[in-house]
């Protein structure tokens, strides 16, 4: 988002405010593309991958990995981005307030329920609520309503593709075999990426998960060279 602050200030400047949420709309959903999969991936291959770089003494620790790498599901904008360019900052220092008050509060509430587990699942929440706070502000600064101020569907679609390609995956997950041996594990995992970017992709270039309209803007910005991919 930061890389496009000059283009939002023009447009802003411009007076044309749907031209500049098009254009953070497009780059949250390129994001989107790019960092749902892997989010998906790193969640499912946790358990694998955990113990095959630290030994299997932290395999309770892979659930931990898993909860963390769910906050990148929020990950596809920094927000605060449109509420600088229209010139509210004020609210920066409210939002970061409160979501520290948030983040503390919450992280004491559910370590007492859930123990160590209950900080990252405290972060994944606070980073929502994070997220939350800037578009309800940008949704009230713009007059947006809330089905035009932030692109759900279409996060919600690649999610699903995201996590619909995991089942060849997954199934190459349920292969046994020997724990001690750290190259075959290795070598799972190997198999599991390279079947899950296949699926991913396919899904991607030749299903809908994204309109067609908005693959045409999101490969104009994609260099020449990867323009191809969708």
């Amino acid at each position: 988002d930061n890389l496009l602050m000059r283009q939002f200030i023009t447009l802003f400047n411009a007076n044309n405010i749907k031209g500049m949420i098009d254009l953070w709309h497009n780059a949250i959903k390129m994001m989107a593309l790019f960092l749902y999969p892997v989010m998906v991936f790193f969640v499912l291959v946790g358990p694998l991958l955990i113990p095959a770089l630290f030994s299997a003494n932290y395999h309770e620790s892979a659930i931990i990995f898993q909860i963390y790498t769910c906050v990148l599901v929020f990950r596809v904008s920094t927000y605060n981005v449109i509420v600088r360019v229209i010139g509210k900052t004020a609210i920066l220092v409210w939002i970061t307030l409160f979501t520290i008050v948030s983040n503390t509060a919450i992280t004491i509430a559910l370590v007492e329920i859930f123990g160590m587990q209950g900080a990252p699942i405290s972060s994944v929440i606070t980073a929502g609520l994070l997220a939350g706070a800037y578009i309800v502000a940008i949704r009230f600064y713009l007059n947006l309503n809330a089905t035009s101020v932030f692109p759900w569907m279409a996060l919600v679609r690649i999610l699903f593709h995201s996590i619909i390609s995991a089942i060849p995956a997954w199934l190459l997950m349920q292969v046994h075999v020997d724990p001690t041996q750290s190259w075959e594990t290795w070598a799972q995992m190997g198999a599991m990426g390279v079947a899950y970017l296949i699926t991913y992709w396919l899904q991607v270039k030749w299903l809908p998960v994204i309109p067609a309209e908005d693959r045409a803007k999101i490969r104009e910005v994609l260099p020449a060279r990867l323009q191809w991919v969708l």
